[in-house]
């Protein structure tokens, strides 16, 4: 199944505003291989990366996000989150997050509470897919930021 999503990688990278076709392509591949690699909660965690986040839902089900982005002036510009879910399942996006998934992440981890200006200005997409009340939810809600599956 892992070959598969890999070689799925390759087709869609090439659709990832900014980046050259190669230089996508490694980056959803890396990004996919490391997630898929974590085999504990506390390797996905680890696996998100600093500016990632691991949403986990009332069911026992989870999301593992992993964010990338550069907005150099003289250097390629790009944005890439790919997420493996606990059914191992991919998905990925080129939205622009920039520090968002990890301000979010610090906002919830650290009890600081979210106002509704928050959620209405920074976090209203992934917020929709975090308080969702399970996994089948939030990949609905997943496509409000532009994800797409990889497919098997």
């Amino acid at each position: 199944m892992k070959q598969v999503i890999i070689a799925t990688v390759a087709l869609v990278a090439i659709s990832l505003s900014g980046c050259k076709e190669t230089e996508a392509n490694r980056r959803l591949e890396d990004s996919v291989r490391i997630l898929q690699a974590a085999q504990t909660m506390s390797e996905v965690d680890k696996a998100v990366g600093d500016l990632g986040i691991v949403l986990r839902f009332p069911d026992d089900t989870w999301m593992a996000i992993q964010y990338h982005d550069q907005h150099d002036p003289i250097e390629e510009w790009y944005s890439l989150a790919v997420i493996r879910d606990s059914e191992d399942r991919c998905f990925y996006s080129d939205y622009h997050f920039c520090g968002y998934l990890n301000a979010y992440r610090h906002t919830i981890m650290g009890k600081q509470g979210l106002t509704k200006e928050d959620i209405d200005t920074n976090f209203v997409g992934i917020h929709a897919v975090a308080t969702s009340p399970d996994l089948a939810t939030a990949r609905k809600n997943l496509k409000a930021l532009n994800f797409l599956r990889l497919k098997k």
